[in-house]
């Protein structure tokens, strides 16, 4: 858990309520404090929805992303579910109005590291489909699962 005093030093921060994201070093602990989206309006959605079907490619339907608590709680409800089976994923330390807390994982996402890696790209992007295919082994899903939003590890888990 996230001890009160850490709490306020978040909650006193601006930037993570602008840039919607910030990485602090409490007592706990670093971790990843990530603030609510705006909500959105539903209006491209639906546009890009009545295109897909007007061309018969329903699988292109967009995902509805809501902003706000709904997302939040979305979001929150997914870290979890992931942790108990058994994943490797951020653990959610604390739950606030408008944002969370989360474990820090680092900061190497895995298209910087693909960028870096030269010859070697091609089996870490292997290892990260390995992994990709762990999550639905264990029934999971990912939401957002894009290469700058997965995070390389030098640890090796499960």
């Amino acid at each position: 858990m996230i001890s009160a005093a850490s709490i306020a030093r978040i909650e006193a921060s601006t930037l993570w309520r602008t840039r919607r994201v910030e990485v602090f070093d409490l007592p706990e602990g670093r971790v990843l404090v990530k603030g609510q989206r705006e909500t959105r309006s539903p209006w491209p959605h639906r546009l890009l929805n009545a295109l897909a079907w007007m061309a018969g490619v329903s699988y292109m339907k967009a995902v509805p992303v809501h902003g706000g608590a709904q997302s939040q709680a979305i979001e929150i409800m997914r870290l979890r579910a992931l942790a108990a089976s058994g994943l490797p994923v951020p653990q959610v330390r604390h739950v606030g109005d408008d944002y969370f807390v989360m474990s820090y994982l680092g900061s190497r996402d895995l298209a910087l590291t693909l960028r870096e890696q030269g010859a070697k790209a091609f089996d870490i992007w292997l290892q990260g489909m390995e992994q990709l295919l762990r999550v639905h082994a264990q029934g999971q899903y990912l939401s957002q699962c894009f290469a700058r939003n997965i995070i390389v590890s030098d640890r090796l888990e499960g």
